[in-house]
């Protein structure tokens, strides 16, 4: 009997667990082109992105501003971008950096990702989620 409770809470919570938790995908294939939608932690902004082969660009939903990327990806869930066009303009005499990406987690709504100025390796990194759907 003393064992009945500790048991019945496991069990409880692994079924709440599983009813709660966002399926993970593995294939980080599935969000290499699309449309995405990215909420910045640190702002309001909102911006629409939409990925190609080649291409990445990043639509300002309050005033349609467009940055266009190239993207080229190292492997399946790596990527740099390196600016091409639009978005805001850097201080005059600065060059835009590369920002190189890393995919970390893919579920059925979202996925979480590492961006960093330079290098993965870079101590000027952001970790925040894209969604897969418009929220």
């Amino acid at each position: 009997m003393k064992y009945l409770l500790p048991a019945l809470i496991i069990v409880v919570t692994s079924i709440c667990v599983s009813y709660t938790s966002e399926t993970k995908i593995d294939n980080c294939d599935t969000v290499q082109k699309g449309e995405f939608y990215f909420y910045p932690k640190s702002s309001n902004k909102k911006y629409k992105i939409i990925r190609d082969d080649k291409f990445q660009k990043e639509v300002t939903l309050s005033n349609n501003d467009t940055a266009i990327h190239k993207i080229n990806w190292i492997d399946d869930c790596t990527y740099s971008l390196e600016h091409i066009s639009g978005g805001v303009k850097p201080p005059e005499g600065m060059k835009r950096p590369k920002i190189y990406n890393r995919i970390i987690i893919v579920t059925n709504n979202y996925y979480l990702f590492k961006a960093c100025v330079d290098s993965l390796n870079s101590k000027y990194c952001l970790n925040d989620t894209i969604w897969l759907k418009a929220k």
